[in-house]
């Protein structure tokens, strides 16, 4: 008798150099005063973290995540390659968006747009639990949780945009939970 595992795709988690978490700490302290905020499409705001794009250090953390897609495609080959066009299109990055998360607020399962997306916790204050809820073999829901504290600061998760996706809320902190987040999709070549 054998047992055979049906092939899906995962995710990559990985530590930020302290460098690059430093500096990314510093521009999430100053970044709600001149950074661009970031409009988003939920309907009900009301518990909903606001977001701001990352300037900055944009280009040295694109620099990261471009390691990381590397090191994605190296253990998961293939999930960017849709046949729906006639030619393959190169990748490109969206902006990239800090994420404020006050106590009390949360992000509801959802998907990014795009094929690859990531999320990178800067500051975590209190423990708190990243999920991902995905379809099993026989059509059940399944869920993989992710539970974060304080020593999870540079985590770096990168995983497929269509994988639906949860930031749980934490209670007993005034101070905010922020991270960073970003996609990557194919480049039609069109000018926005």
């Amino acid at each position: 008798m054998r047992s055979i595992s049906l092939k899906n795709y995962g995710y990559i988690d990985v530590q930020m150099p302290d460098s690059l978490l430093n500096n990314l700490r510093h521009e999430c302290d100053t970044a709600k005063l001149k950074n661009p905020q970031m409009q988003d499409d939920i309907i009900n705001k009301k518990y909903i973290p606001s977001h701001y794009y990352l300037e900055d250090n944009k280009k040295d953390f694109m620099n990261f995540v471009e390691s990381v897609f590397v090191a994605y495609n190296d253990c998961f080959p293939n999930l960017g390659m849709i046949k729906a066009m006639t030619n393959d299109l190169p990748y490109c990055h969206d902006r990239p968006w800090i994420n404020y998360q006050k106590q009390g607020e949360f992000l509801p399962n959802h998907i990014h747009n795009g094929i690859f997306s990531y999320v990178t916790f800067i500051k975590i204050p209190k423990e708190c639990k990243f999920e991902f809820t995905f379809t099993n073999i026989i059509g059940n829901l399944d869920f993989h949780e992710i539970k974060l504290t304080s020593k999870d600061e540079g985590k770096f998760i990168f995983f497929p945009a269509k994988l639906p996706h949860a930031a749980y809320p934490f209670n007993g902190s005034d101070e905010e939970r922020i991270s960073i987040a970003g996609n990557i999709l194919f480049n039609s070549g069109h000018k926005k």
